[in-house]
Formats: structure tokens, C-alpha cells, sequence
């Protein structure tokens, strides 16, 4: 099989998984509606916003939040998809070097994600682990994409 055939089947297939995760996610993540005990402390953004006083008062991210938090299984999902859909995208315009600046900031970012997400939600260790690993893969791979490019090209003095 063609190389170039095989990245966009993978492309292809990761947005399919992305969006069946995300849609199981959210089904999920519906739960908090009935689980009143854990509105202050799952629905966070509905809190920042303003008071949560009914099940109406829920933002949609809220869900994924809930879910993220007790049942992480298909947010995972979400997000080893969506970062394998990253990569893809990113191999297809690495050819600059701004690109490979783009990777690793979204490493960086990754990276700090899954430390806060570690500090404000005690019991969801799965997610942080997960993107601690994503962080610490997209950082990885800027950093060996930058040392291949500067053999390749090494800048001018």
C-alpha cells in the first residue's frame, strides 16, 4: 500500500473514532444532570459562569468534563484521536520550520493541560496520565523533527 494512502485511511478513521467518542462521551457524561451532589464540583464551567440551580443551568462541555472525570474511557478515546488526527496534520505541513515550532508549542500545551487538569480534578488520573504521555510524545516528536531539519539544513552563519 502507498504510504500517502495509508495516512489518510489513518486520518479518515481517527476523525470517525473522534466523533463516535465524542458523541459516547457526551451520552456519558449526561449523567451529571441526575447527580446533583456533583454539580459544584464537576460543572465547572457552568459554575464560573454563573449559579447552577437547575439541570438546564448545565453547559454542554459540562458533560464532557463529568465524563472525563468518572468514566474515562471514551474521552481518552477522544483524545488519542484527536492527537493521532494532530499528527497527521502536522507531518503534512512540516516541510517548514514554523510548522515544527507549531508542534512543539503544542506539546508545551499538552503538556500543561494535563497538569492542571492533574491540580483541579483530584480523582482523574487516567486523563492527566494520558495527557501528560500525549504532551510528553508531541514534545518528542517537535524536538527529533527540529534536530532531522537542522542536519538537513543547517542554518547560515
Amino acid at each position: 500500500m502507498d504510504k500517502q494512502f495509508l495516512k489518510i485511511l489513518m486520518g479518515t478513521l481517527s476523525v470517525i473514532v473522534f466523533f463516535i467518542s465524542t458523541f459516547f462521551s457526551w451520552y456519558e457524561g449526561s449523567d451529571l444532570v441526575v447527580r446533583e451532589s456533583r454539580w459544584d464540583t464537576t460543572a465547572i464551567l457552568s459554575n464560573w459562569i454563573g449559579e447552577v440551580n437547575t439541570k438546564g443551568d448545565i453547559y454542554q462541555l459540562d458533560y464532557l468534563i463529568y465524563a472525563a472525570k468518572y468514566k474515562p474511557l471514551f474521552p481518552s478515546i477522544m483524545i488519542i484521536s484527536l492527537s493521532i488526527l494532530f499528527l497527521l496534520t502536522a507531518d503534512k505541513f512540516l516541510k517548514s520550520r514554523q510548522g515544527l515550532v507549531v508542534l512543539i508549542l503544542s506539546g508545551a500545551l499538552f503538556f500543561l493541560a494535563g497538569l492542571i487538569l492533574g491540580f483541579t480534578i483530584e480523582e482523574n488520573t487516567v486523563i492527566s496520565i494520558l495527557f501528560l504521555i500525549v504532551g510528553i510524545i508531541f514534545l518528542g516528536n517537535g524536538a527529533i523533527k527540529v534536530r532531522n531539519s537542522y542536519r538537513i539544513n543547517p542554518p547560515h552563519q
